[in-house]
């Protein structure tokens, strides 16, 4: 699993819940990189791809079109991308 954020404070927070949490995380990676940046990701090797909480704050719709069409590249045939907490566009 992977999850990536441009904030390094939102990264270290989340390493922070996550040892405090306990278990074993080491399927998770932190990227610290804008949503458009899909450097090492190997087409069709995720299940889901979720954008939650965030595409309100990219810069236009053509940079959405962008995340979305290189989603499309990284999700499994039978795989879903997930688009959440979306309010109005700035």
């Amino acid at each position: 699993m992977s999850a990536r954020d441009v904030s390094p404070a939102v990264l270290n927070k989340l390493r922070k819940q996550m040892e405090e949490m306990g278990g074993d995380w080491s399927n998770v990676t932190l990227l610290e990189r804008a949503a458009d940046n899909l450097e090492g990701f190997a087409e069709k090797s995720f299940d889901t791809v979720i954008l939650n909480s965030v595409v309100k704050y990219f810069p236009s719709a053509s940079y959405l079109i962008g995340v979305l069409e290189g989603a499309l590249r990284l999700v499994k045939p039978g795989g879903r991308i997930f688009i959440g907490d979306v309010e109005t566009w700035r």
